[in-house]
């Protein structure tokens, strides 16, 4: 998450792939934590929700490629 690189002294740990971020969604919604200034907040905000969107859609296109794998399955068997 270079994206929040900047932030490193204020305490937010730079990690990578889905675990980081699921910590950075964890940050970015809790309004009491005060190591994201207003402005990082609402950026990261919009961020954290359209990679939710995404995984959403990712998660949905998986699911239909595989009812059509088994269905292709069954009628060739």
């Amino acid at each position: 998450m270079e994206i929040i690189s900047g932030q490193r002294n204020q305490g937010i740990v730079r990690a990578t792939g889905l675990v980081g971020i699921i910590k950075l969604a964890t940050i970015v919604r809790d309004e009491s934590d005060t190591r994201l200034p207003g402005a990082a907040r609402m950026a990261l905000a919009e961020l954290v929700e359209q990679i939710e969107a995404v995984s959403e859609r990712i998660e949905r296109l998986d699911r239909e490629i595989l009812a059509t794998v088994r269905k292709d399955v069954e009628v060739c068997t």
